[in-house]
């Protein structure tokens, strides 16, 4: 490969490029230098990648309803890497999810990518599945706060939210582990039946913190509980409960950001209803 010499032109054009979150490797090949080269330069230029985090780390340093959403979401579906990524892998039907995520972090949604996954142990053995990678400090910095570590799943800490905190953050659990139903139809037999129900599933620990917050925003009804392996499922079924905890969740207001496919007849009602 034939080197080019490297002009101030062209560091300001790569600086745009970085922002552009354009991978360094493509990069790299635009300007007919190796990986590594491009990396020193970089180096030698004091310039960051960190230049194309500016809106992420807005996002993630600003309080917000989404940021909390953000982060529940993540301790149900979302995984940190040991190289410091995180890692958000859904069914593709949930890419919605990812698109929002991209947007709130300022990233091109090009970063979203599709895979498909085959899977031996399941009827429906091929599946497609979207994931987004995120790398950034703020990130990791603040992953702990809110439960997310390595290997969460075996070894889960609890999250450290105060009661104003506690609700996105639900329903961010809620939408990526979580099951909902609102006056949903089914035949049993040779009956109809309408089924309602909001469940959630996750290791004991935090399914007992998740318990723990629906009394701190006094949802007092029934909650059945089921235990599988080292997993709990947490239900409520009657529908005035799944309407009552709707209402706790103010999911009339909250709806702009939650999984519209899970909450749609339960906003539909709520709107209908004073």
């Amino acid at each position: 490969m034939k080197k080019m010499l490297i002009t101030d032109d062209d560091i300001s054009n790569i600086t745009l490029d970085i922002k552009k979150f354009i991978p360094l490797k493509n990069i790299a090949k635009k300007y007919n230098i190796c990986y590594g080269t491009l990396k020193k330069i970089l180096k030698s230029k004091n310039i960051s990648l960190e230049i194309r985090e500016e809106s992420a780390n807005w996002f993630l340093t600003k309080p917000s309803s989404e940021l909390l959403y953000f982060w529940g979401f993540i301790l149900g579906d979302g995984c940190l890497t040991k190289d410091n990524g995180l890692h958000i892998s859904l069914d593709v039907k949930d890419k919605i999810i990812l698109e929002r995520f991209c947007d709130w972090l300022g990233y091109p949604k090009n970063r979203i990518k599709e895979n498909l996954r085959i899977r031996k142990d399941r009827k429906k053995n091929k599946e497609i599945t979207v994931t987004l990678c995120l790398y950034n400090k703020n990130i990791i910095n603040n992953a702990t706060k809110y439960g997310i570590i390595l290997n969460k799943t075996n070894f889960p800490i609890l999250p450290n939210l105060s009661k104003e905190e506690i609700i996105p953050f639900l329903i961010g659990l809620i939408d990526a582990d979580g099951h909902v139903k609102y006056q949903s139809t089914r035949i049993s037999g040779k009956r109809i039946r309408k089924d309602n129900v909001i469940s959630i599933v996750g290791n004991n620990l935090i399914m007992d913190w998740v318990i723990s917050c629906f009394k701190i925003l006094n949802f007092n009804s029934k909650i059945h509980c089921v235990h599988v392996r080292n997993s709990k499922r947490i239900s409520i079924f009657k529908k005035e409960d799944v309407i009552k905890l709707s209402k706790i969740l103010n999911i009339k207001e909250n709806y702009k950001f939650a999984l519209s496919r899970k909450w749609f007849s339960i906003y539909e009602y709520l709107i209908q209803t004073k």
